[in-house]
């Protein structure tokens, strides 16, 4: 077996990782089956490079996108009636319009459906991490998450003027979940989550039943944006039962929190 001392350096090493032409691989090659020294060094080479790449990747990576109308559809059920009562300038109401950011990276389409009055938004997109679980901001006002099919109800609201058709997307920066948690005789259970990338949430729960009060504090944020606002945003079971945060000073407090089911807390930025 190869000695480590009689080894290749380590910059030899990288330059076999990352350069396939190097006429010494046939030699490299056969230390590199023989010393298992040097197969622990490339090894922490290769992770080194890829994390370094990965980490490249996700701060050159956009996570917001602007969205802007493309298309407006009116309503073609309206008539001479509806002109009669409203005036020309509203012979037909918009039911459906087209928002798209600038490179077309994410559409959004908003529907209002005409039997129960609920608006409705459908983000659709080649990569699907541009539609699930993002932070949408529809025409400038309340922020919701849409589901993993990118769908979110506004339920019934006014539909909006045509300055008004424009959005805002956040993709999440980390997403953890938050098993169910039984009632315990203690007042505050602590626990941190963690994601692969290397962020850390504390999570405390504080009291009883239904109505617990949660705290969470960011320990680590790899990704994290200097200047940038961080927002953290904490679902239930059910998709519209979502609030959304601010992190002006830790820990940011969520009231009312029920653990009954699992909770699913989002990291935006």
């Amino acid at each position: 077996m190869t000695l480590p001392w009689s080894c290749p350096s380590a910059e030899t090493w990288q330059r076999y990782h990352l350069d396939p032409s190097l006429k010494s691989h046939a030699e490299l090659d056969s230390h590199l089956s023989q010393c298992p020294y040097c197969r622990q060094v490339l090894e922490q080479i290769i992770k080194e490079i890829d994390n370094l790449a990965f980490n490249w990747r996700q701060a050159a990576r956009i996570s917001t996108y602007h969205l802007f109308m493309v298309a407006i559809s009116p309503d073609p059920t309206a008539g001479a009636g509806f002109l009669a009562a409203q005036g020309a300038d509203n012979f037909l109401v918009p039911r459906s319009a087209v928002l798209s950011s600038p490179g077309q990276e994410i559409i959004m389409r908003v529907v209002l459906d005409p039997y129960s009055d609920e608006t409705w938004i459908y983000l659709t997109a080649e990569d699907q991490a541009l539609f699930q679980n993002v932070l949408v901001r529809p025409f400038g006002g309340q922020e919701y998450i849409t589901d993993d099919k990118g769908r979110v109800n506004l339920g019934s609201c006014d539909w909006p003027t045509q300055e008004k058709l424009v959005a805002e997307v956040k993709l999440p920066k980390a997403i953890f979940e938050l098993t169910p948690i039984a009632d315990t005789a203690g007042d505050s259970q602590a626990t941190v989550l963690a994601t692969p990338a290397g962020d850390q949430i504390k999570v405390t729960l504080n009291g009883r039943g239904r109505n617990r009060r949660l705290e969470i504090e960011v320990m680590a944020m790899p990704a994290r944006l200097p200047d940038t606002p961080l927002k953290i945003a904490v679902r239930g079971s059910a998709p519209t039962d979502t609030r959304v945060q601010q992190v002006v000073s830790a820990p940011v407090v969520f009231d009312k929190i029920d653990i009954a089911e699992k909770l699913e807390i989002y990291l935006y930025q």
